[in-house]
């Protein structure tokens, strides 16, 4: 689904520019010092709760940014111990 929606994104600017990139980041959100937030999960730090982000940019092959192609941001799940 991603993959035919950033073609249809990208398709305009491959008209502007020879070469398009898409670059992919994932990043989290550390709101351990938030205790009242509800709704985050665990991060890879076993003691923080927080969010996970995903971003795929776009930008041109000299480096100028085109725009945020897509944007995910979830909380993981806590898992159940037995």
């Amino acid at each position: 689904m991603f993959a035919s929606i950033t073609i249809l994104v990208c398709e305009p600017l491959h008209l502007e520019h020879a070469t398009v990139l898409t670059i992919q980041d994932t990043t989290e959100l550390d709101f351990s010092t938030h205790r009242h937030t509800r709704g985050l999960g665990p991060i890879s730090d076993a003691s923080a709760t927080g969010l996970k982000v995903h971003l795929t940019l776009c930008s041109s092959d000299a480096g100028v940014p085109l725009g945020i192609l897509q944007e995910t941001v979830w909380a993981n799940q806590l898992k159940m111990q037995n």
